[in-house]
This record gives C-alpha cells, sequence and structure tokens, in this order.
C-alpha cells in the first residue's frame, strides 16, 4: 500500500523483513530468558535449531 501522508511526504510499502527480523530477535530474548529463570537450555537450543534450519534453506 503506497500513498500520500497527510503532512506531504510519501509512504511506500516495506518489504516485511525488518518486522521479521524484530519478530526473531524477540523470540531469540524470550527463549534466553526461559533458559536463565528454569535452568533450562531447551527453548534457547530449539531456537538455534529453528534458526538453523532456516539458514540451511536458504543456502542455494
Amino acid at each position: 500500500m503506497n500513498g500520500h501522508m497527510p503532512t506531504g511526504g510519501y509512504l511506500e510499502q516495506s518489504d516485511g523483513s525488518s518486522w521479521m527480523g524484530m519478530y526473531s530477535l524477540n523470540m531469540l530474548v524470550i527463549a534466553l530468558e526461559l533458559a536463565i529463570k528454569f535452568h533450562n537450555t531447551v527453548c534457547y537450543l530449539n531456537y538455534l535449531a529453528i534458526a538453523e534450519s532456516y539458514d540451511i534453506t536458504t543456502d542455494q
């Protein structure tokens, strides 16, 4: 959705990668907090496994 702003600016639609990057960082923070709170690294290791699977599928 592109359009003019009421103040005279112009807004273009982003590609969505910025919010996905922030979402991933937030999930990492949650995994680390759970690992620290419960003295268990399972959440953190699961996050790393998911992140690694994304990295493997993007390598061409």
